[in-house]
């Protein structure tokens, strides 16, 4: 199983690749009030990439909490373990 590191770094590589920004530039704590081009258009397509990736599907409540890189990994680790 992946371990914990291993989410937060893949979830950075899909937020960099949607918004087409610089991985170096993505913290744990990016999320729309850090990166500018973090819309709600790109906020779906995140989580649609998240989803794909990872196997999963996100409830509406979970969507609406998932602002930050932090809360992907803690909301992803909780629905494969």
């Amino acid at each position: 199983m992946k371990s914990k590191q291993d989410y937060k770094k893949q979830i950075k590589n899909i937020v960099s690749k949607v918004l087409n920004v610089d991985i170096k530039k993505i913290s744990n704590k990016s999320g729309p009030n850090i990166l500018n081009k973090w819309d709600s258009l790109n906020h779906l397509n995140i989580i649609l990439a998240c989803e794909e990736y990872f196997k999963v599907s996100f409830s509406n409540s979970e969507l609406i909490e998932m602002l930050d890189i932090d809360t992907i990994n803690e909301i992803i680790k909780e629905k494969i373990q």
